[in-house]
């Protein structure tokens, strides 16, 4: 386990515990935490104030705004939430942060990939779906670290359902949508 589990992303995603996805875009609220944890951690003028000041825990003007960079698309796909985040940037972040990450995707990501994130120190959205066995049904989680237990590995997430710490199994992973330093 790295730090993540001990402060810095894990206590973020338990101030956001807040943020309830009642709309059918949990697509747009993953991305939304993915982006908090970017300001919080290394860009704070990531998010113009009148959205969302750094370590704000109210996210409802946020997650309106990567709703709308995401065209308002509910059923999402990981390229809608990797073009809305990069939407996003373009159209809130300073030019230095649009030309210092980009947000990317990968279907089926590995463990060791997803640790490899995790040790950066960001969040991951996991794409979960019911026929890898997901209890969520097909879902988006902001996952920040990865743990070992009896039934596997399993990701740590804030699943936008009110829980900061869900464990999400490895299995149910299908895709993945994190920032990459350009």
């Amino acid at each position: 386990m790295n730090n993540n589990t001990e402060g810095g992303l894990r206590e973020l995603a338990a101030s956001l515990s807040g943020w309830r996805n009642r709309n059918d875009t949990c697509g747009a609220y993953a991305a939304a935490v993915m982006l908090a944890g970017l300001q919080d951690t290394e860009y704070p003028d990531l998010i113009p104030e009148e959205i969302r000041k750094p370590g704000d825990t109210d996210g409802a003007k946020l997650v309106a705004a990567v709703t709308e960079c995401m065209h308002g698309a509910k059923k999402t796909l990981p390229f809608h939430v990797s073009m809305g985040v990069n939407r996003f940037i373009k159209k809130y972040a300073p030019e230095y942060v649009q030309l210092s990450v980009k947000a990317h995707f990968r279907l089926l990501p590995g463990k060791k990939f997803l640790r490899e994130e995790f040790a950066i120190g960001h969040f991951c959205c996991l794409g979960i779906v019911r026929y890898r066995g997901s209890k969520y049904g097909n879902h988006w989680v902001a996952a920040y670290d990865a743990k070992e237990t009896e039934r596997g590995t399993v990701f740590l997430a804030h699943d936008n359902w009110g829980q900061p710490e869900a464990e999400i199994p490895a299995g149910w992973v299908n895709s993945a949508v994190y920032i990459k330093y350009v």
